[in-house]
This record gives structure tokens, sequence and C-alpha cells, in this order.
């Protein structure tokens, strides 16, 4: 686990949905060339000023499609 010690703002959780997505295809997309395999098994924690919370499965964020022949 990594604390995002600064943190971002943004103008509302879908926003900081969206960016958490980004942010995971961004590394899987890393890890891919780096190593040619991805772990699916991580997640990023968005934490809502209110003290709500919200978990972005690395699984939720891309779509593995088996080839079909």
């Amino acid at each position: 686990m990594t604390d995002d010690l600064e943190g971002r703002t943004f103008a509302d959780v879908s926003a900081a949905v969206a960016d958490a997505i980004r942010q995971i295809r961004c590394m899987l997309s890393l890890e891919i060339v780096e190593f040619g395999q991805i772990a699916l098994d991580r997640a990023i924690d968005i934490r809502c000023p209110d003290g709500s919370a919200r978990r972005i499965d690395f699984s939720d964020a891309v779509k593995v499609l088996a080839h079909v022949a």
C-alpha cells in the first residue's frame, strides 16, 4: 500500500473516479511494457472531504478480451 500524502482536489467524485481509472490504466500499461504481465488484484481508494471513501479496483478499470478465432 502506498499513501498519496499530497492528494488531489477534484470538482466531484465522478472526476476523481475518472482520474483514478486513467491512473490505473497508465500503471498497467507500464507493467505490460516492463514485465509483460499485469496484476489486477490492487485498488485505488478515493477519500472524500466528508470522510466517505470509494474504492476503484484495478480489475474494474480494464476489460480483458480473450482472442476468439
